[in-house]
């Protein structure tokens, strides 16, 4: 048994192993970054015990822990992943039971000055997350300290409409025009407007799942866990298809948009249409937006979104036809 060290910098046993066929590596986190903790751990796990578990970790230290165990366990959102950045740099030295109201105003008002509340939410609501891990796993022992949360923002609400998703999917299919290869960019926008999927699902969807015989696509990824951001099997619509086909022709790998996060690329390209304040997220909202108005019904626009109907309802029962038009003439048809 050998001492090694992960991706992350935390400290693993590694041994190996024969199957029957062939020799085969293993290997065990040890759970520190400290060379010292890790030869003892090494050594009780050596002598047939349990390597012993650090109860005194740093938010550090337990955020590093914290995504190493979802990367390889389970998965974890790229969106976590940048929210657990901040808290890393601001409140990355404190020992959990010494984070006081004090420490996290200063993160607020001082750090992250100028920030959204709904950002300070986001970001503050992941460290909420790491330590009940660390609790739930033995990882950290002791009182968690509380953690509030600024208020939820009011949801935003912004969508293209129909004239202007035109326009912007326009600009979109220009920026392939000239290439050799269809661009991702190109791509991305023309799945996120017709598919309704999240950015996420979009630049996680392998070639695999993706049907041209059966004009369907499945984002659902069988090697992640299912989430509360759920994923939906899509058919692919007339517009979508021609482009699926020289993407799919022009592949040179297993990803269809590719796993490299595209939210900068996306940024700079929207920045010069004439829509500069489109989102990602807003092209989901927008296809949604658009689809209610167009009279499809609202169990139906659940089902690609993959969201709950009484979410949707919630959402976009505003945009229905006729929308309340007869509670408010009641009173005049009588």
């Amino acid at each position: 048994m050998k001492l090694g060290v992960s991706e992350a910098g935390v400290y693993e046993a590694r041994w190996s192993v024969h199957n029957g066929t062939r020799w085969v590596q293993r290997t065990k986190s040890l759970k520190t970054r400290n060379l010292e903790d890790a030869k003892i751990a090494l050594a009780a796990l050596s002598m047939g015990g349990t390597a012993p578990v650090k109860k005194d970790h740093t938010v550090a230290e337990l955020i590093d822990l914290y995504v190493e165990y979802h990367v390889e366990e389970q998965g974890i959102g790229p969106t976590q992943r940048f929210s657990l950045q901040p808290i890393r740099a601001g409140l990355g030295t404190l020992h959990p039971r010494d984070i006081t109201p004090e420490h996290l105003k200063l993160y607020r008002r001082g750090y992250r000055v100028g920030m959204k509340d709904e950002t300070i939410r986001r970001e503050l609501g992941a460290l909420s997350a790491v330590l009940n891990w660390a609790v739930k796993t033995g990882t950290l022992s002791g009182q968690l300290p509380h953690i509030p949360l600024p208020p939820k923002g009011q949801p935003r609400r912004v969508f293209l409409t129909e004239e202007q998703e035109a326009v912007f999917y326009a600009h979109a299919m220009g920026d392939s025009v000239g290439k050799r290869r269809l661009s991702r960019l190109t791509l991305f926008v023309g799945l996120a407007l017709d598919t309704a999927a999240r950015k996420e699902a979009i630049q996680d969807l392998t070639w695999d799942r993706v049907d041209l015989g059966a004009n369907m696509i499945d984002y659902r990824n069988p090697a992640l866990p299912e989430t509360n951001k759920k994923r939906a099997v899509v058919p692919i619509s007339t517009r979508l298809a021609p482009l699926l086909h020289r993407a799919k022709s022009e592949s040179v790998g297993r990803y269809v948009v590719g796993f490299k996060d595209i939210r900068r690329t996306f940024d700079r390209w929207v920045a010069f249409t004439p829509y500069p304040w489109v989102t990602p997220h807003d092209m989901r909202r927008t296809w949604a937006t658009l689809a209610v108005r167009a009279g499809v019904p609202l169990w139906e626009v659940a089902q690609v979104l993959a969201d709950d109907p009484e979410t949707v309802a919630r959402h976009y029962a505003v945009h229905v036809p006729g929308y309340l038009s007869g509670a408010v003439n009641k009173r005049w048809n009588t």
